[in-house]
């Protein structure tokens, strides 16, 4: 592999600070991932001061295989002290429907 090739292959840091992934669980009640997903943050309207979290990711990682949402799904998220911890999101928080 030439250098150019090794330069696409690293993640910039940017990037890893806003993807997560994004874990259900499956049928024996062991947390397993099941996708990934991305943050984005939106300007208030009203209070340039405020930023709204949205948590983005593909249809099919909150759907179980009978095309029904999880009730509950959970994403990973780094903390500053270079740990990690799980963030519980229930379904009826908003899926974009």
């Amino acid at each position: 592999m030439g250098p150019r090739c090794q330069r696409l292959t690293t993640i910039p840091d940017q990037l890893k600070e806003i993807v997560t992934f994004v874990f259900v669980r499956n049928v024996s009640g062991q947390l397993q991932p099941n996708g990934t997903g991305f943050f984005v943050g939106v300007r208030g309207e009203t209070n340039k001061e405020r930023f709204f979290i949205y948590l983005v990711t593909a249809n099919h990682v909150l759907l179980d295989n009978h095309g029904q949402y999880y009730p509950e799904v959970f994403v990973r998220l780094n903390t500053k002290s270079g740990e990690s911890e799980l963030l519980q999101i229930d379904s009826d928080d908003g899926h974009g429907e």
